[in-house]
């Protein structure tokens, strides 16, 4: 379930609530990062600047943000794909592909995603992919390239703390 949608009273009846983000994370829940299986995605160098950003249709703030991306793509000389996802099935299988088409990615959440200052920055799933594939992520809001992945999604750490997770529930 998502975790943003649960009241403190259906939370308390939980045996564990775990949060995948640190912005979803809070006292009582448990942090247990999205996980990315490393081997599936491609580890190659990305020297041009060819760069995408996923547009997405549900949150009218990315409709307000494009001309924002656009502008930091075009000051940083990027040739910039926007992707619109509702438009642009990519099944999971074939994106590691696409990624080998691209050089850089432009990331940006809206304000209610910022870093919570225990648990770190909050990225998407299709950033830390694009970070798994050795290509670097502008993360607008802090001006700043990620170019390293975060170890802690790895699939075998995050099965790691799971299975704690679920050893504790066992209890």
């Amino acid at each position: 379930s998502d975790v943003r949608f649960l009241t403190r009273r259906i939370e308390k009846a939980c045996d564990a609530v775990l949060a995948s983000t640190p912005n979803l994370w809070r006292e009582g829940r448990t942090y247990l990062p999205n996980p990315v299986d490393l081997e599936m995605w491609h580890h190659k160098e990305h020297l041009g600047n060819k760069a995408f950003w996923f547009k997405q249709w549900d949150d009218p703030e990315y409709n307000t943000i494009e001309p924002v991306v656009r502008e930091h793509a075009k000051k940083m000389s990027l040739d910039l794909g926007v992707i619109e996802r509702w438009r642009n099935f990519i099944s999971y299988m074939t994106m590691p592909e696409f990624y080998d088409g691209y050089d850089k990615m432009i990331e940006y959440k809206p304000v209610n995603y910022k870093a919570n200052t225990d648990k770190g920055r909050t990225l998407g799933l299709s950033a830390l992919e694009a970070l798994a594939s050795c290509i670097p992520v502008y993360f607008i809001g802090e001006e700043k390239w990620l170019t390293e992945f975060p170890k802690e999604h790895a699939a075998e750490a995050v099965v790691k703390n799971l299975d704690k997770v679920y050893q504790t529930v066992l209890k």
